[in-house]
């Protein structure tokens, strides 16, 4: 694997492949700014009333799911085509129940459907994004 390091300008060292499919999913994802750094710190923010505004258009998505608000959750990712919302966009529509439709979003984030419960996954992918 041939990587090339560039100092970005946020002073943290990135790590850039020459071919994106070798850099590690969850280091080409995490575009997060937030404080927020746990689990139990991103579940304790479903308290509040809005998410905060510097979470990642994907913890916003998560967030509202998270609060039982499947459309507003959706509507954060559905006129999106990146890998990363592709991803929370099949976990949600995995939850409503449409299988057909998550697939071809799982295939879009370049995963595949998870054999592991809705909440188990919602965690899962809230700690990618953290």
């Amino acid at each position: 694997m041939t990587t090339v390091w560039r100092k970005a300008t946020n002073r943290i060292i990135v790590m850039l492949y020459k071919r994106p499919a070798q850099m590690p999913f969850n280091a080409y994802f995490r575009k997060n700014q937030s404080t927020m750094k746990t689990l139990a710190e991103f579940k304790a923010s479903l308290n509040l009333e809005q998410p905060a505004s510097e979470l990642s258009v994907q913890l916003k998505s998560l967030w509202y799911d998270g609060k039982g608000d499947w459309h507003q959750a959706h509507a954060q990712v559905d006129h999106l085509d990146d890998q990363a919302s592709a991803w929370v966009h099949a976990y949600l529509h995995r939850k409503e129940g449409d299988i057909r439709n998550a697939d071809y979003w799982y295939s879009k984030a370049r995963q595949t459907r998870p054999k592991l419960s809705l909440e188990k996954e919602w965690e899962q992918l809230v700690v990618q994004f953290l």
